[in-house]
């Protein structure tokens, strides 16, 4: 019974002594220094949505007249895929490993394309793949070549800790809503 009483009488004195040492607060402190501004980014952004709930087949093919023949020579153009409830970046493996994508552009079309990895074609089903986004990225800098101006967009993301191929890390990067 003894050493109850002195661990509730030391835990008692503790508490007291805790809050007896508190006193009323100080005056604020003076502002920080302000920091650095940073590099100004992108804001030549642009993103296209397609609802592909109805698409079938082995190649997708959007009617895009935003690619112009600028935007083939000195623009970044990424592209996604929606499948599962999963984003997907094409090119690349797709849903479950069973087939690869690959794109291609001209000027005001965009194609994702599908194939075993085998090289032949692979046929989506209808509702497979429910949407596509296309990201085309301006490039801010004109007097270089285009492949220079490309390498440095993507130098610039991958700098920045962006994976490409990560469809939710390019968005917030961007600024673009993911869904």
């Amino acid at each position: 019974m003894k050493t109850i009483s002195k661990i509730m009488f030391f835990t008692l004195l503790i508490a007291s002594i805790l809050t007896a040492c508190k006193g009323p607060a100080g005056p604020p402190g003076k502002d920080g220094q302000d920091g650095m501004d940073g590099t100004d980014g992108n804001a030549n952004v642009r993103t296209y949505v397609f609802n592909t709930t109805t698409m079938s087949g082995s190649v997708f093919t959007f009617n895009l007249n935003a690619i112009t023949q600028d935007v083939l020579d000195n623009d970044v153009i990424l592209t996604y895929y929606k499948q599962s409830g999963f984003y997907y970046a094409a090119p690349g493996p797709g849903y479950g490993g069973y087939y690869i994508t690959r794109v291609y552009s001209t000027v005001g079309i965009h194609y994702l394309q599908f194939y075993n990895w085998n090289g032949t074609s692979y046929s989506i089903s209808a509702g497979d793949i429910t949407k596509v986004k296309i990201i085309i990225i301006e490039s801010t800098n004109t007097t270089s070549s285009k492949e220079a101006n490309r390498m440095k967009m993507l130098d610039e993301l991958e700098n920045a800790g962006v994976n490409i191929n990560n469809y939710y890390a390019v968005c917030e990067y961007l600024g673009i809503d993911p869904e």
